[in-house]
């Protein structure tokens, strides 16, 4: 479910899971996708629409467990990568919730060992 690249050296963790992405635009049409990998700062996005960049929008990530689901919705972010398959989200406020990624990843890697 959580992977990292050890080997990325961004200034924050990106975690990638298997997770469905709704973004709705400025004239709030609905753009739905996978999501690559998630941060504090940030999602990266695959999905067969294109936005500007610099286009503002509104990002809404569904996490499905086995027992449960986690939504997260309407976080404002802005449009700073787009090509034909990956659209590259900067989130306006960090994402509070990330915290709990951390934690269950850590958990998931310690239940494995």
């Amino acid at each position: 479910m959580f992977m990292t690249n050890t080997d990325d050296k961004r200034e924050t963790i990106r975690l990638t899971l298997d997770s469905e992405v709704s973004i709705f635009d400025e004239q709030h049409n609905l753009i739905t996708g996978k999501l690559q990998n998630l941060s504090a700062k940030g999602v990266s996005v695959v999905t067969d629409d294109i936005l500007p960049e610099g286009c503002d929008c509104r990002v809404s990530i569904t996490i499905q467990g086995n027992n449960s689901t986690l939504n997260i919705n309407e976080l404002n972010a802005k449009v700073i990568h787009s090509s034909k398959r990956m659209l590259g989200l900067e989130f306006e406020d960090k994402m509070e919730w990330l915290t709990l990624f951390y934690v269950y990843r850590n958990k998931f890697h310690m239940d494995k060992a």
